[in-house]
């Protein structure tokens, strides 16, 4: 999911060039007619006749459609190559007409249409901001239990540009009372707390409500104890925020190692990188499974562009990517039943090699692999990681890793806003960032957490955390 934070509209727009936000392929999940009730959140429209461009918001790319429409679709032929609406073949692009259904960043969406334009509506998930009190040991809220599965406590911590965020689950009074760990006794902090719509998944920005109003917190001496707890997998993980205004989550996301994030720090400038802990089952018989490319949501077949980063063979990049109709290597590829249903219960991994190289042509009409690739790799560089999440192998609060789940977060996380890093220029078709560069700036983020002085992740001692009810 992006973080694109949508505000009421008191006027039909009417919109050439706007980022639509659905994501292809096929209508969104049906939804209860209630989920878009009441005053809608904004109302757009899009035009219909001609080409028309799209921001796909990815890499800096357009897309183009063309579309039309009667009383039951909107009927939208995408161009994901071009911006010409010319050639390769366009994908379906359908839509339910006048249907309640999962649309932009997983906002409840209603589109119809005229003769000139389809209209987009969306509703709101969001709960309404809870209400937060801080005494001398705890910081607690209320929330109507029938609405919200649980909180997230967002502190700000005195050393500059960081903050943790416990994400709390709510009991059925609706009154939660938080120890909140990770805190030092006698210093003062400036607590805020949100709430997330129950039934949504955690990584969907528009389930979680807007942040209450800032409590000062200065904790009593904290209270810790030994735990021994069950002998697992621990992986710590980093992300970095696409959005502004919500901390990142795991759920239908993509995340790496401290060396994977090379491949994240392109943009240069400062970025807020977010590190979780988490708990991990492997599949039997695999030490992970395939990774699974996560975008706005969905966790689909590894790739194009994560597979041209992984170095994968190019007769195996070939054999899934090909479209012998098009005759060109498209962008989604196609993995087999089997390794899509592990991918989708299982933590998936996918090793970088240094230096780390991509594509310039990728996403350009009728692409084929560019000379050089794939580059050699450096021998004495580590090995990266990337790993996804999917949503359906995630722990419920009070569950582990079993029979009935694959991976457990840990509810306590902590983001820092990095120092400068370097900008990525890509200046020919396939380009490979120096690994020193890289290595630098890896080292930038390390350091940053490192004065946050963390527990490894799994550590047998932690501080006690208590939700009371």
């Amino acid at each position: 999911w992006g973080f694109l934070r949508v505000f009421p509209m008191k006027a039909l727009l009417f919109v050439t060039g706007l980022a639509l936000g659905l994501e292809p392929p096929g209508p969104g999940e049906p939804l209860p007619p209630e989920k878009c009730a009441g005053q809608a959140l904004s109302e757009h429209a899009f035009p219909l006749e001609g080409c028309n461009d799209i921001d796909g918001g990815f890499m800096g790319k357009t897309k183009a459609y063309q579309g039309s429409c009667n009383d039951t679709v909107i009927d939208l032929r995408l161009f994901p190559l071009n911006s010409s609406c010319i050639g390769p073949k366009p994908e379906p692009w359908p839509w339910p007409a006048g249907v309640c259904v999962v649309g932009f960043h997983g906002y409840p969406q209603i589109m119809t249409c005229n003769q000139s334009f389809f209209i987009r509506k969306l509703w709101s998930l969001a709960p309404a901001a809870p209400g937060l009190t801080c005494g001398t040991s705890n910081c607690s809220c209320d929330v109507d239990a029938s609405l919200v599965d649980e909180v997230a406590f967002e502190v700000v911590l005195p050393l500059a540009r960081s903050s943790l965020t416990y994400v709390a689950a709510v009991p059925s009074t609706g009154h939660v009372v938080a120890q909140i760990p990770g805190l030092e006794a006698g210093q003062s902090y400036q607590v805020r707390v949100r709430a997330h719509a129950k039934g949504e998944s955690e990584g969907n920005p528009g389930a979680w409500s807007e942040l209450s109003a800032a409590e000062t917190f200065i904790p009593v001496a904290a209270k810790r104890k030994s735990e021994t707890r069950p002998t697992g997998r621990w992986l710590e993980v980093f992300r970095a925020a696409t959005g502004e205004g919500l901390p990142d989550f795991l759920d239908q996301h993509d995340a790496s190692d401290m060396d994977g994030l090379a491949s994240l720090l392109w943009k240069g400038g400062q970025q807020a990188i977010t590190r979780y802990c988490v708990e991990v089952l492997p599949p039997t018989n695999f030490s992970y499974a395939d990774f699974a490319s996560c975008n706005s949501g969905q966790c689909v077949c590894n790739n194009l562009y994560d597979r041209v980063l992984a170095r994968q063979p190019a007769t195996e990049i070939s054999d899934s990517c090909f479209d012998p109709a098009a005759g060109y290597i498209q962008y989604d590829c196609q993995c087999s039943s089997e390794s899509s249903k592990i991918s989708q219960q299982y933590v998936g991994r996918l090793p970088l090699q240094f230096p780390i190289c991509t594509a310039k042509n990728m996403f350009d009409g009728n692409f084929m692999l560019p000379e050089g690739y794939p580059a050699a790799a450096d021998p004495g560089a580590p090995v990266a990681n990337w790993y996804s999440f999917p949503a359906h192998g995630r722990c419920d609060p009070g569950s582990r890793p079993g029979d009935t789940c694959t991976w457990k977060q840990d509810p306590l996380s902590y983001t820092v806003t990095t120092a400068e890093t370097s900008v990525w220029q890509l200046e020919t078709n396939y380009s490979c960032r120096d690994t020193k560069q890289s290595l630098e700036d890896i080292q930038r983020v390390r350091s940053e957490f490192g004065r946050l002085k963390l527990p490894p992740c799994g550590s047998s001692l932690v501080e006690e955390a208590t939700i009371l009810v």
